[in-house]
C-alpha cells in the first residue's frame, strides 16, 4: 500500500467520491491475497490425520476436526490468539477430545455412543449456536452432539457410509434445523434434527454423493455433486421431479430435467417410479468425479471441481458456466476436498484457496480475474495431502488441515502505509542488521565554515 495512495483515498472521501470503509476493504483484499505461513501458530498431533474441519459460526472461535483414525477434537483458536512472544503451538492442546470406539460393532450398536468406529468425512457446527455439533462417519451414522455434555444427542443410522454432511449456513432461516447428507446412495437425504428422522430425499443422481454446498442467500437452494461429474442445484421445497431446479452443464447453458424415454426407464428399472423416471438428465458439470462444491461469499456463483483437473465457475440463479479457465487443479482422491474463500471488498476480490496434490500444496486464485490462468500463489507449508481448507475472518487467516496431522495457519504480512523513503536510507546507513551506525559516516573534526548555520538576517555583506 503505498502513500500516495492513502492520501488520494483522504481527497476522493473529502469529496465524496468513494463509499465509507473503501479503503480498508482494499488493505483487507490485498492482505488475503499474500498470505505466509505462520511458524508460531502450527498445530501437530501425531496420528491425528485431518479429514475435515469446521468453524463455529458464533465467534469463529472453537475449531471442530474430524480424523481419519475416528476421533475427534476440538481446539480453543483463542489460546493460539493469545500466544505470548517465543511461545509456541505445540504448548496448546485440544481442549476436548473424543476417542473412536473400539471393537467390532455394528452400526445401530455404536450410534448412540459417544464415538465412531470409521473415519470422519465430516463435522460441521450448528448454525445458531455453538452448543451443538454433527459428525458423519464412513461407519454409516450421523451424530447429532451436545457439545456441553459431549453426548450424542440424536443419531441418524442411514446404512450406507456417509460422505458428507452439511446445514445451512442461514442461522435465521427456517431450515437450519435441516441437515443435507450425501452416502453411495445416489440421492440427497435431508434429516431434520428436531425430530431425529430423516424429512424427505432429492432423487435424480445416478452416483453417489461427495459433495455439498448451502447457498448463502437462499435458504431452500442446496447444489450436491456425484461420482459421475453431475452437479444438480435443488429447491428443498419442492418434491419429486420438480425438486431439481437445473442441471450444470460444461458446454454452457444449464439443464432441466425431463422425462426419460420409456425404453431406457425400462432398462434401468425404475419406470415405476414417477420421480426418478422424470428427474433425467444427461448434462454433467465434470468428466469425473466432483470433488468440492462452494458458493461465493455473496452467494452469486457458484465453484466447482473434479478429478478432471478442472475448476468451474457457474452462475448460482441460473446456472450458466462462465468459462473461466484455471490451471494447477489436481484434487484425486477417495475423499472430497474444502475450499476456502475470502471477499473482503467488492466481488472482483474474492480469493479462493484450492487444495492441490498429494505434497501437502494449496493454489489460491484471484476467482474472478478472467486473466489470470495460473495459480495467484501456491502455498507450501503441508507435508502430505491437504483436505481441507477453511477462511477465519475476524483473524483474517486462512486455516488448512492434511493428512500429516498438521493444522497451518497463515496469516497476512505487515504492511507499512509509509515506507521509507531513499533519501532517508542513504542519510541513515547503517553497517550491519543491529541498527549501528557506519563510522564512516561520522567525523571527529569540526564543521567547516560552509557546514556552519547561518541565519538568514546575518547573511549580509561584510558580515
Amino acid at each position: 500500500m503505498s502513500r500516495g495512495s492513502a492520501f488520494a483515498y483522504v481527497l476522493r472521501r473529502s469529496l465524496g467520491e468513494t463509499t465509507h470503509g473503501e479503503f480498508i476493504e482494499s488493505v483487507y483484499a490485498e492482505a488475503s491475497q499474500d498470505l505466509r505461513l505462520n511458524e508460531r501458530k502450527v498445530l501437530h498431533k501425531q496420528g491425528m490425520n485431518v479429514w475435515h474441519m469446521a468453524l463455529d459460526a458464533a465467534e469463529e472461535r472453537f475449531l471442530l476436526v474430524g480424523t481419519g483414525m475416528a476421533s475427534m477434537h476440538i481446539y480453543d483458536m483463542s489460546a493460539l490468539d493469545a500466544l505470548a512472544p517465543g511461545a509456541s503451538a505445540s504448548d496448546v492442546a485440544p481442549i476436548v477430545s473424543v476417542r473412536p470406539l473400539r471393537g467390532k460393532l455394528s452400526a445401530p450398536q455404536s450410534q448412540d455412543r459417544p464415538g465412531h468406529t470409521s473415519g470422519l468425512t465430516s463435522v460441521a457446527w450448528y448454525p445458531v449456536d455453538n452448543g451443538m455439533f454433527v459428525s458423519a462417519s464412513l461407519d454409516t451414522t450421523v451424530k447429532v452432539w451436545d457439545a456441553n455434555e459431549l453426548e450424542v444427542a440424536t443419531a441418524f443410522c442411514l446404512g450406507d457410509p456417509v460422505h458428507i454432511a452439511a446445514f445451512s449456513p442461514m442461522a435465521s432461516g427456517s431450515t437450519s434445523h435441516l441437515l443435507a447428507v450425501g452416502t453411495d446412495r445416489p440421492e440427497v437425504r435431508l434429516c431434520d434434527i428436531g425430530i431425529g428422522a430423516a424429512s424427505h430425499r432429492l432423487v435424480g443422481h445416478r452416483a453417489s454423493i461427495r459433495s455439498l454446498a448451502w447457498s448463502n442467500t437462499n435458504e431452500f437452494q442446496l447444489a450436491s455433486g456425484a461420482t459421475d461429474g453431475s452437479v444438480r442445484v435443488w429447491d428443498i421445497r419442492r418434491s419429486g421431479a420438480t425438486a431439481c431446479l437445473f442441471c450444470l452443464n460444461h458446454d454452457g447453458p444449464a439443464d432441466v430435467p425431463g422425462r426419460e424415454t420409456s425404453k431406457a426407464a425400462k432398462k434401468r428399472k425404475i419406470g415405476h417410479d414417477p420421480h426418478v423416471a422424470a428427474s433425467f438428465s444427461s448434462a454433467l458439470a465434470h468428466a469425473k468425479e466432483v470433488q468440492s462444491i462452494a458458493y461465493t461469499p455473496d452467494g452469486r456463483y457458484l465453484v466447482t471441481s473434479g478429478a478432471d483437473r478442472a475448476m468451474r465457475l457457474w452462475n448460482a440463479a441460473s446456472g450458466a458456466h462462465m468459462f473461466h479457465h484455471y490451471t494447477g487443479i489436481k484434487c484425486a482422491g477417495a475423499r472430497h476436498v474444502t475450499v476456502a474463500m475470502a471477499q473482503e471488498g467488492r466481488a472482483e476480490s474474492t480469493m479462493l484457496y484450492h487444495p492441490v496434490g498429494s505434497r501437502g500444496t494449496i493454489a489460491s486464485y484471484l476467482l474472478h480475474d478472467a486473466e489470470a490462468v495460473e495459480p495467484r500463489t501456491t502455498y507450501m507449508g503441508h507435508y502430505s495431502r491437504v483436505t481441507t481448507c477453511l477462511y477465519r475472518a475476524t483473524s483474517r487467516e486462512l486455516v488448512s488441515g492434511g493428512e500429516d496431522g498438521m493444522i497451518a495457519m497463515w496469516s497476512p504480512g505487515e504492511r507499512s502505509f509509509f515506507p521509507p523513503q531513499a533519501s532517508d536510507t542513504a542519510d541513515n546507513e547503517q553497517d550491519d542488521a543491529s541498527g549501528v551506525p557506519n563510522e564512516d559516516a561520522w567525523s571527529d573534526e569540526d564543521d567547516g565554515p560552509g557546514d556552519r548555520f547561518v541565519p538568514p538576517i546575518l547573511q549580509r555583506d561584510g558580515r
